[in-house]
């Protein structure tokens, strides 16, 4: 799928081949609301979304309760600008769902959640969030995100840390593993961050996040200069990874974060919009953001001390 500001590769030919395919069944079948469905998910990926959305609601015609068309209109609602007209359209597929649904309605609530993070209703993301997982037969790593994420919003740093442990631990995934230790840093609990964290140093190739992490708990224990050492090291990671040409997103929203971090704002807030221009998921921008918030409203902090140019 396109992203508004970013220059992406070409469309993969297999959705065009499938749109064909799908077509030719419709005439055979035009009936049928998951070929419509089908076909919007394709319509998407090449940016078709008038395509799209048409599909969608035709799939919607020929069945009123085909909830994964009503969940992708809302996402389209949402990418339109009409946000709230996709909240309610999840509301009102989730009011009064039919038995037969069940599967899709992790999903829809997951898509609830997300819409209310995006609309900063946190605690109703929150209470979406926990009954998408509350109806989920295994744990979804996108409902378990956006609890996590409603909760630091609210400030329940202990339930975050809590639940995510034991969601990391059972799945085993690396993202629930890094999204537990950023709560572990947001709690304020560094002796149990640092040791995680200067192990994922020890074991991995690229170190420049793990560093940065490590500066941030170092922060928060008052150890600036050592904080700094790490930010500096990220930093040289970072700057012979980087192509201007065509960044990384997210090295370039770690590089904006290193400067958020030494108290550079302007340099910080140029790379937050850079990033946000060329099409950043709100996931890579999330602690720069909140890293920045305190620091544009007041007087900046005296940054950790430089470190020292090589000899």
């Amino acid at each position: 799928m396109a992203i508004s500001g970013l220059t992406t590769a070409p469309a993969d030919p297999g959705h065009e081949i499938n749109i064909e395919a799908i077509t030719a069944q419709l005439a055979k079948t035009p009936d049928i609301p998951e070929l419509y469905y089908q076909r919007a998910v394709n319509y998407r990926e090449t940016s078709q979304l008038k395509e799209a959305r048409s599909d969608l609601e035709k799939a919607l015609a020929l069945d009123p309760a085909f909830l994964p068309a009503g969940r992708e209109l809302a996402r389209l609602d949402d990418e339109a600008g009409q946000r709230p007209a996709g909240i309610a359209r999840l509301r009102q597929l989730l009011a009064n769902p039919p038995p037969a649904a069940a599967f899709h309605l992790p999903g829809c609530w997951s898509a609830l959640a997300d819409l209310l993070l995006r609309n900063g209703d946190n605690e109703e993301a929150l209470a979406a969030a926990t009954k998408g997982i509350s109806l989920s037969d295994t744990l979804s790593i996108d409902l378990l995100l956006f609890r996590a994420e409603a909760q630091r919003r609210l400030g329940r740093h202990a339930e975050r840390v809590d639940d995510l442990a034991a969601a990391a631990g059972e799945l085993k995934s690396i993202v629930l593993r890094i999204a537990w230790i950023e709560a572990l840093i947001d709690a304020g609990r560094t002796g149990e961050a640092l040791p995680e964290i200067d192990h994922e140093i020890e074991s991995s190739r690229f170190k420049a996040s793990w560093r940065i992490r490590r500066a941030r708990t170092l922060l928060a224990a008052s150890r600036s200069t050592d904080a700094n050492t790490e930010l500096d090291l990220a930093l040289a990671e970072i700057e012979t990874r980087l192509r201007p040409e065509r960044p990384d997103l997210s090295l370039l929203c770690e590089k904006a974060l290193v400067q958020a971090l030494k108290g550079h704002v302007a340099e910080a807030e140029a790379g937050l919009a850079a990033a946000r221009e060329r099409g950043a998921d709100a996931w890579m921008t999330r602690v720069l953001e909140a890293t920045l918030a305190p620091r544009t409203k007041h007087s900046p902090p005296k940054p950790p001390a430089e470190s020292p140019p090589p000899p």
